[in-house]
């Protein structure tokens, strides 16, 4: 069962993917937004589920796949695609990427709402505090 499902996405979010792109991402935007989370959890705190966190990063999931599905889909996860192409010349044959994709996360498209909204439920539940054991 996944974190996260298409009823949640379309209805309470208000996503407009379809539920094809929406399975073909979703797990993979739960991963990234886990990967995310956890470079601000201690290692003692750390989970093996994003569940398992007790956090609702529902939304933030969600501006993740619609942001991924802005820039490439599923193929953003595999560096540059078409959607980095910043020009053509057919003399030759030269094409060139662009070097701002935008908000990056271990080279992944990353929203930058997401990570602000991960970043305030992280305080919330105190996973964020700079104690040491």
């Amino acid at each position: 069962m996944s974190y996260i499902d298409y009823v949640y996405y379309r209805n309470a979010y208000q996503g407009r993917a379809t539920d094809k792109e929406f399975r073909d991402i979703s797990n993979r935007a739960t991963d990234i937004v886990k990967m995310y989370m956890e470079r601000f959890i201690a290692s003692w705190d750390q989970k093996s589920s994003i569940e398992e966190y007790g956090c609702d990063v529902k939304k933030a999931i969600c501006y993740e796949i619609d942001y991924l599905l802005e820039n490439g889909g599923a193929s953003s996860f595999n560096g540059k695609n078409e959607f980095d192409l910043k020009s053509v010349k057919t003399e030759g044959f030269e094409y060139s990427y662009r070097d701002n994709r935008g908000s990056m996360f271990n080279g992944v498209p990353f929203s930058p709402v997401s990570a602000d909204l991960i970043k305030k439920e992280l305080r919330l539940k105190g996973y964020m505090k700079r104690a040491v054991r």
